[in-house]
């Protein structure tokens, strides 16, 4: 047994929901099953006070560590409750800490348009998560020349080097070339908090830069807090059609 077993004074536990993990030093592989029952804590008001909570223990083998897993919504706050382990109750103090867990539909964001063109798309974010989540209005994602990265390869590797040059400055400039630059998003509806356990429909609008060539294709990805969400935009027309259409 640990000295929290035997001086009464609790484990404690810190984590994300599905991953509220506690140091025991000194202890043995367990012998037998374990389980655990806890109440809801006061630390934040949007815990749940005083409601029993049947919580999932894992014990690993040759490890002096424990974890529990509470559902995935459970509320940011302290928990408290016993541990039975190893044939003893333990008592324990779980600290849930907040966690943002986003999803999409579709899985990727799919777009078409011409260079200056302003384009619009709707998708669906839920979030998993135990927190509210802010969606702003304004977002922006750097975007590539779709196998951008692995031209520029290919470009460093068979390129003829200038004396002083190295090969991975060839390939800097040539994933220069690549970029697209920056597309600026528009949340136009949706925007706010997204509360756990919420779906919430995004109505976006984008214009399609100048400076993105026509028949080509560019990805990059929307960084949603911890969702990195893929889109993709194909500009329209050809280059000889632009240039007609400018002048």
């Amino acid at each position: 047994m640990s000295p929290a077993g035997a001086g009464g004074e609790p484990l404690r536990f810190r984590g994300g929901p599905l991953n509220v993990v506690a140091l025991v030093p000194g202890r043995a592989p367990p012998p037998g099953p374990a389980a655990a029952r806890l109440t809801g804590g006061v630390a934040r008001s949007d815990a749940a006070g005083g409601a029993a909570l049947e919580v999932e223990p894992v014990v690993l083998p040759m490890e002096n560590r424990i974890y529990l897993q509470f559902p995935r919504s459970t509320p940011p706050g302290i928990y408290r409750g016993v541990l039975t382990l190893d044939g003893a109750e333990w008592p324990i103090v779980a600290e849930v800490e907040p966690q943002v867990f986003l999803q999409a539909a579709p899985p990727r964001l799919e777009l078409v348009g011409r260079p200056r063109q302003r384009v619009t798309t709707e998708c669906v974010v839920l979030n998993a998560g135990n927190a509210a989540v802010e969606i702003g209005r304004a977002h922006a994602i750097g975007v590539y020349d779709q196998g951008g990265v692995e031209c520029a390869f290919g470009r460093a590797a068979v390129a003829t080097l200038l004396r002083g040059e190295r090969r991975i400055d060839r390939f800097a400039d040539a994933l220069a070339e690549m970029y697209g630059g920056l597309v600026r998003i528009s949340v136009d509806a949706g925007k706010g908090p997204v509360q756990p356990g919420e779906t919430r429909a995004l109505r976006l609008s984008l214009t399609v830069p100048e400076r993105l060539k026509p028949g080509h294709t560019y990805s990059g990805r929307w960084v949603l807090h911890r969702l990195r969400y893929p889109v993709r935009i194909t500009v329209s027309g050809d280059a000889a059609g632009e240039r007609e259409a400018r002048e």
